[in-house]
C-alpha cells in the first residue's frame, strides 16, 4: 500500500457534486468535505491513474473501491473531514468566498487509506483541489434544469400590477404541515383492523 503520509495528485477531470468550502451534512452529523472527480475512462491519463488505484486495491487485497466505471466516465470520490486548500492553475490560493461548482476542471491531491472492515479496500483522503478552470458554484438555473425558453409569462410585462400590495402575497400561505400526532391520528383511524 502507499505510504499514507504521502500525498499524489489525479489527473484532470471535471468536478461534480462539488463540497470543498461548507461540509456536507446530509449522511454525516459532523460532515464531509468531497468532491467527486469524472475521467474520460480512454484518456491516457486517466488510464494510469485507475490502474495506480488498482494495483492498490490489490495490494490491500480489498474489494471496495474509491472509483465507478460506467459508460466511458470514470468518477472517483474524494472526501476528508477537513476544510481542503483550494488554489487556482497558477498555485494561489483561492479566496474563501469564491465556491466552486460542478463543471470546474480540476486536479485532486489526495492521500490513499486503506481499511479492513466490510471487505476491505481504499478510500481516498482529500487534501487539497487546484482549478483548472472555474466554473462557479451560483445555485440551479432554468438552463441547468433543462428549461428552453418559451413564449409566454415574463416578469418585465406580466408582472405589472399582479401583486401591488405585497401583503397579499403573504395571505395566501399554504397551511403549516401535521404534526406526528396528527398524522398518527388519520392513519390509525385508515387502519384496515
Amino acid at each position: 500500500m502507499a505510504d499514507k503520509t504521502k500525498t499524489f495528485i489525479s489527473p484532470i477531470g471535471i468536478a461534480q457534486f462539488v463540497w470543498l468550502r461548507k461540509a456536507d451534512t446530509k449522511f454525516d452529523a459532523e460532515g464531509k468535505f468531497k468532491v467527486t472527480l469524472q475521467l474520460d475512462s480512454n484518456d491516457s491519463d486517466a488510464k494510469v491513474f485507475i490502474a495506480q488505484l488498482d494495483s492498490w486495491i490489490t495490494k490491500v487485497k480489498g474489494t471496495n473501491s474509491p472509483y465507478t466505471n460506467a459508460d466511458g466516465v470514470v468518477e472517483v470520490k474524494f472526501k476528508s473531514s477537513y476544510p481542503p486548500s483550494v488554489f487556482d492553475a497558477h498555485r494561489n490560493i483561492i479566496p474563501a468566498e469564491v465556491d466552486i461548482g460542478s463543471g470546474s476542471k480540476v486536479k485532486v491531491a489526495f492521500r490513499p487509506n486503506h481499511f479492513e472492515s466490510f471487505g476491505g479496500g481504499i478510500n481516498l483522503y482529500l487534501q487539497g483541489v487546484q482549478v483548472i478552470d472555474l466554473v462557479e458554484y451560483s445555485g440551479q438555473s432554468a438552463t441547468s434544469m433543462g428549461f428552453d425558453e418559451e413564449e409566454g409569462f415574463a416578469p418585465e410585462s406580466d408582472m405589472k400590477g399582479f401583486l401591488d400590495d405585497a401583503s397579499e402575497a403573504f395571505d395566501k400561505v399554504d397551511p403549516p404541515p401535521p404534526t406526528d400526532d396528527e398524522i398518527k391520528e388519520e392513519d390509525d383511524e385508515n387502519l384496515p383492523f
